[in-house]
């Protein structure tokens, strides 16, 4: 008997899955089971364009307040070392109560001007607050004014605790300022505080040491009256004397 009256088992055996396939190609899936399917699709297709449509929106975010924070920050912290050097250099040269004149403003103030025209940025920022703050007092020293130790100290003043106080902060001005930057800024945070001392408040002109004028009543009391009296001494004669 030939091979090829007895045939390929492998060929036989694929005829018949062919076969059974076709069968079940013929008998079609349950109406129910389709429309199933179709919602399922439809869900899972609105469901991945939603989340892809937050995912390039939560980025274009992203990018715009990195954006806005390089502005903000690389301003204020120029701000921050621009005072701190007058401070300094002034007291090293007077070496007691001084004045100071400014003859431009401490900065341009763009970051503020940024973050006024993109409210949508700025509003999701969460140390916005923080940053209006911080140019409001520098609006205090406008240039052209002379100011004390106690008006140019308060800029620094409130940019030292918000840096120790607000992680967002200082992480931020870690982020945009230099190593030399962040040294100087670090040194000065342990200084400068938002509240003055009694001396900073003389030296500023806030305060004046005046001499006190005695009240009517005191010089009705009569030790006050003995005391303005003219004293006499009188010596009294010994018994030897007499």
């Amino acid at each position: 008997m030939s091979l090829g009256l007895l045939g390929d088992p492998n060929a036989e055996l694929l005829k018949q899955l062919t076969r059974v396939a076709n069968a079940l190609d013929k008998t079609g899936p349950s109406p129910w089971l389709e429309w199933v399917k179709t919602l399922a699709s439809f869900i899972l297709g609105v469901i991945t364009a939603y989340v892809s449509l937050w995912l390039q929106g939560r980025s274009s975010d992203r990018r715009e307040q990195n954006k806005m924070r390089r502005v903000v920050y690389s301003e204020l912290i120029q701000a921050f070392l621009s005072l701190d050097n007058v401070i300094r250099a002034k007291a090293l040269v007077t070496g007691g109560p001084v004045r100071y004149q400014l003859f431009q403003d401490v900065c341009a103030f763009d970051g503020e001007a940024y973050m006024k025209a993109n409210h949508a940025i700025f509003y999701g920022l969460p140390e916005g607050t923080d940053l209006t703050w911080m140019y409001n007092w520098l609006h205090k020293i406008p240039a052209g004014g002379v100011y004390g130790l106690v008006e140019m100290r308060a800029p620094l003043g409130f940019f030292c605790e918000r840096f120790r106080a607000n992680r967002v902060v200082r992480n931020n001005v870690k982020r945009f300022a230099s190593r030399a930057e962040l040294r100087v800024i670090e040194e000065a945070a342990k200084i400068y505080s938002r509240s003055a001392t009694f001396e900073e408040m003389v030296e500023s002109g806030l305060f004046a040491f005046a001499p006190r004028k005695p009240a009517e009543a005191d010089l009705q009391r009569p030790d006050r009256a003995k005391e303005s009296e003219p004293t006499s001494q009188v010596r009294q004669a010994t018994p030897t004397e007499k």
